[in-house]
């Protein structure tokens, strides 16, 4: 009967999980956080789904981003599945320490500082960041100093609850700061003149200005603070601890981290490429008038296909199949450099050397990947793309 009673509550508590689960079992005597872990079958972790390209949440409940595909690491690491559970800034320390826990460890864009680490745990850093800013592109020469934003009249918006808030009322006491509650809406807001700046940090302005000509990030390279992002946990799980830091080890000296950093548009520092990078030929994609810019794979199928397009741009034909891709035939064959990808939205596929496929959601299938579009996801691309058949235009582009 005991073991029933067990089996029931952790079955509720991983179904409870997917939307607002309220609490974990509590840690028996002698049971380690790691054990209790691996005995539920389940990692739960808190996220606030709203920090592109670090933890988002998209209206069909998937996660996705940099610091999710940690987790998903450390996931592997205990042997269990993932699941996340909703937090927000304002709440996170509340959450964090709650008794009974609501989650085994929070994760996403959370800076290392010395006051979270008097009342909590914190993993070791594995993204640099700092304070930033995002603007129009129209406005980036007006920003280009902390004391041009901290003038009369600036408007200033950042979300509630966190670091950026912070930041904002302690260095821009003559700006004029909103608060929004929705930290994904804000560079919208900005971009439609509802204000003027949006405070941020070097993790996250890369993937707007990328995904948003009207914006500009003036600043990126030269943040006006320096942290690191890391893991964050109640007190009195050091084994857990322990674990995340060992997993950040080993993706550190893999290349795992670096390789986020490619996909999810991020150097090192979490900036863009520099003045002598930015020159490089990029994909254009095409569709009804808008192109977006992938960034080549680095095999002799792209290459092959780049020299194609030196001859200019060429138009394919191409539909929705699988409820994941757009597809489409080249006319021609391009050499294969076929593996075992899982691919993710903004993919760009070359299938049996003649067709292109551009990815709206996730598969797992042998193939060549041509390219990958940063920051994309899937209702970015679905809007993107369109539905039914499209014609879609590819070209070299210098950036």
């Amino acid at each position: 009967m005991k073991r029933l009673l067990l089996s029931l509550a952790v079955v509720l508590c991983f179904t409870t999980a997917l939307s607002t689960c309220k609490n974990i079992e509590k840690k028996p005597d002698g049971i380690s956080a790691v054990q209790r872990i691996k005995d539920r079958g389940v990692l739960l972790v808190g996220t606030t789904g709203d920090y592109r390209p670090l933890s988002y949440r998209e209206s069909s409940g998937q996660y996705w981003g940099f610091c999710i595909d940690v987790a998903g690491k450390i996931g592997e690491k205990l042997g269990v599945s993932v699941s996340y559970v909703p937090t927000s800034w304002p709440t996170l320390t509340a959450d964090v320490t709650a008794e009974p826990q609501t989650f085994d460890f929070a994760i996403g864009g959370i800076t290392i500082t010395d006051s979270r680490k008097e009342t909590m745990l914190m993993s070791n850093g594995y993204l640099d960041n700092g304070k930033t800013f995002i603007c129009r592109a129209a406005d980036a020469e007006k920003y280009m100093s902390l004391e041009d934003l901290d003038r009369p009249g600036v408007r200033v918006m950042v979300n509630p609850g966190g670091l950026n808030e912070k930041f904002a009322n302690e260095k821009l006491t003559h700006a004029t700061i909103v608060v929004h509650q929705k930290n994904e809406e804000i560079p919208d807001l900005v971009a439609s003149g509802e204000a003027d700046v949006m405070i941020t940090e070097i993790t996250e302005a890369p993937w707007y200005i990328r995904n948003d000509v009207r914006l500009a990030a003036p600043l990126l390279d030269r943040p006006f603070t320096h942290g690191k992002i890391g893991v964050l946990m109640k007190k009195g799980q050091e084994d857990l601890l322990q674990l995340v830091n060992t997993v950040i080890a080993d993706m550190q000296s893999s290349g795992a981290m670096e390789a986020l950093r490619d996909k999810y548009g991020l150097n090192d520092k979490g900036q863009l490429p520099k003045d002598n990078d930015k020159n490089m030929v990029k994909l254009g994609i095409t569709v009804a008038g808008k192109t977006i810019t992938a960034d080549f794979e680095d095999n002799s199928s792209a290459t092959a296909f780049a020299e194609k397009l030196s001859g200019g741009p060429i138009t394919v034909s191409m539909s929705d199949y699988g409820n994941f891709e757009k597809v489409g035939s080249l006319g021609f064959n391009l050499p294969r450099n076929d593996t075992s990808i899982h691919t993710v939205p903004g993919d760009v596929i070359l299938y049996q050397g003649n067709q292109i496929t551009i990815y709206y959601d996730t598969n797992s299938w042998t193939f060549t990947r041509l390219a990958h579009i940063p920051g994309a996801t899937t209702d970015s691309m679905k809007s993107f793309l369109g539905s039914g058949t499209v014609s879609v235009t590819f070209s070299l582009v210098k950036e």
